[in-house]
């Protein structure tokens, strides 16, 4: 069981947070007071995709706190691209040399951010819609593309 924290829990970070907490992880979510309020209210996590996931998962350990970080293995950086910046002194301040960090954010770069901390940097690229649907509700929709420039995905 790794110890994960997800810094920046929105949509995306919430939904993997209870994907990897319904796996058995031990999991944090660091996200804002309203985020964290809301899920609080619902009381558990309730997951869906288009592939036919639908799972409720108890509420992980929900925290406003960077200091959560500290007890972080594996640490998911989800906040959105303007805010890794700042994340990166929280990390630099609270998180353990030996976690890792997986850097995902729907832009490229922003890891650059991360440069010369002391954890290991992983870039990663969440590649689905993702709909929060109510109060602890989140749904994953297949991939879209445009047709101009579509992003090359890695098969289903």
């Amino acid at each position: 069981m790794t110890r994960v924290v997800v810094f920046g829990a929105g949509a995306i970070g919430t939904f993997l947070g209870g994907v990897l907490a319904h796996a058995g992880h031990e999991v944090t979510l660091i996200g804002r007071e309203h985020a964290m309020e809301s899920l609080t209210h619902a009381g558990a996590l309730h997951l869906t995709d288009y592939r036919g996931l639908d799972i409720r998962v108890p509420l992980p350990e929900l925290t406003t706190s960077p200091e959560a970080l500290g007890q972080a293995e594996l640490i998911l950086l989800t906040v959105k691209c303007l805010g890794v910046h700042e994340a990166a002194q929280y990390l630099r301040a609270w998180a353990p040399p030996t976690a890792t960090v997986l850097c995902l954010q729907n832009g490229l770069g922003s890891e650059q951010s991360l440069q010369g901390l002391p954890q290991t940097i992983v870039r990663g690229i969440f590649g689905r819609i993702l709909h929060h649907k109510a109060r602890g509700t989140f749904t994953v929709a297949p991939k879209v593309t445009s047709g101009r420039n579509p992003t090359p995905m890695l098969p289903d």
